[in-house]
């Protein structure tokens, strides 16, 4: 059983490119090289959250039907109540909504600034 700590998270093992490098590298991306005209509105802010969403269910039902353990503490449906996974779920994908707002918003904003 691992200790869900920063260590862990964001240092160990393939976690640093995953958790640190990999996203940095795909914002840089997004807001200043690629030149799509995503709308900053709530249907794709919306559409944003699917893979979240997806990804969510898939590893909530192999928890539940016990073929996996996790792989993250929020995850495990057996050492929670059912409430707190909702609850769970409810703040990954607000944070995923949240994140989609912002990213287009710092979009918009080098786009002003780059006219």
């Amino acid at each position: 059983m691992h200790n869900f700590d920063f260590q862990f998270l964001f240092l160990d093992g393939p976690n640093p490119y995953m958790h640190v490098l990999c996203p940095i590298i795909a914002v840089i991306s997004f807001i200043f090289f690629e030149k799509n005209e995503i709308q900053n509105d709530l249907k794709n802010n919306l559409r944003s959250m699917y893979f979240t969403f997806i990804y969510a269910i898939i590893l909530l039902s192999l928890n539940i039907l016990k073929v996996v353990n996790g792989p993250y503490p929020f995850l495990r449906v057996y050492e929670q109540s059912i409430l707190m996974s909702v609850i769970w779920l409810v703040v990954i994908l607000g944070f995923a909504f949240i994140l989609s707002r912002l990213l287009l918003m710092a979009k918009d904003l080098n786009k002003l600034l780059n006219v």
